[in-house]
């Protein structure tokens, strides 16, 4: 009773003012830092130092998620934001993908937490997307090879990338940062190093005598193995309707290495290991080992180079 007769007094005193701007004010005001745009904080956390650190495909995919949550959740303060909104927000997504815009957004408002911008993280307070199990979706043996023929022919600037990718199982972003001082056909290692590893965890991986065939015609003592995104979706299409290739599976190149190594090694730890792992090496089996025969991965890792065009220039035409 006491609070309907407060409520009451102050719409009274208030007459026309809306009772929700005023608790708005009252909190930029009375409570400073409550009452923070979610506008500011996006922009004090995307030019935070710990996000300047992080790779630039990981800064790209924080900036496009932050700042289209903040464009769905409107003109609000950091500190309205509930649980139900976020519940909301993040129910458009499912599996993978859901998981990944979960994640950027209790790690923004955490960021949002220590600041003193709330007191409690809504995001966090979402439970996590269920992931159903798919079978990984891989390149066979004579599509490996024609891709890669093909790119000899239509554009080698990307046959290295390519190669790593199908041989040696490093992820799209780090390829795309990989420097050819990190390729060592001397010792047929690949360094993949903290700044451009995934989670900043060092490692080795090796390189097998088809990947080193492949490589050794475009070997440089330094410089940058990938190329541009634009430059490298304008020239794939190209090639994959040369080489009469209608799909292109999400991580099919590092899928397809996970999958053939595996199935010819036998050793779910080592394959484990050069993909970076560290999570249960026992899923991982299970899970790339029932798709791939043992005579179709020796196939696989006997792909070799069948036409000799090296590259002759390093400009990305």
């Amino acid at each position: 009773m006491r609070d309907r007769a407060e409520a009451a007094e102050a719409r009274t005193l208030l007459g026309t003012v809306s009772l929700i701007e005023v608790a708005r004010f009252y909190l930029s005001h009375a409570m400073p830092g409550q009452g923070v745009s979610l506008a500011e904080a996006t922009r004090q956390y995307l030019n935070s130092p710990t996000r300047t650190g992080m790779r630039a495909s990981s800064r790209q995919g924080a900036q496009w998620r932050i700042n289209r949550l903040t464009k769905a959740l409107g003109h609000r303060a950091v500190s309205e934001i509930t649980i139900a909104d976020m519940g909301d927000y993040l129910a458009q997504w499912q599996g993978f993908n859901g998981l990944n815009h979960r994640k950027y957004a209790v790690a923004f408002f955490n960021f949002t937490v220590r600041r003193g911008w709330r007191k409690d993280n809504p995001a966090a307070g979402v439970p996590k997307p269920i992931l159903t199990p798919k079978t990984p979706a891989i390149f066979a043996t004579d599509e490996a090879q024609g891709l890669l023929d093909t790119t000899v022919q239509i554009y080698p600037r990307l046959l290295p990338a390519l190669a790593i990718g199908l041989f040696a199982g490093l992820r799209q972003a780090e390829i795309a940062e990989l420097d050819w001082r990190h390729v060592n056909l001397a010792e047929l290692i690949i360094r993949v190093d903290p700044e451009i590893a995934k989670a900043r965890r060092a490692r080795i991986v090796d390189i097998l005598p088809n990947l080193a065939a492949w490589l050794k015609p475009y070997a440089q003592p330094t410089g940058r193995i990938g190329v541009p995104r634009c430059v490298y979706q304008r020239h794939l299409k190209r090639i994959l309707r040369a080489a009469n290739i209608t799909r292109w599976p999400s991580n099919g190149l590092r899928h397809s290495f996970a999958s053939y190594h595996v199935a010819c090694f036998q050793d779910a730890g080592c394959t484990a290991a050069q993909l970076g792992h560290v999570g249960n090496v026992a899923m991982l089996y299970d899970h790339y080992r029932a798709i791939v025969r043992r005579e179709d991965a020796e196939r696989y890792w006997a792909i070799a180079p069948t036409i000799n065009c090296p590259v002759t220039s390093r400009d990305c035409r």
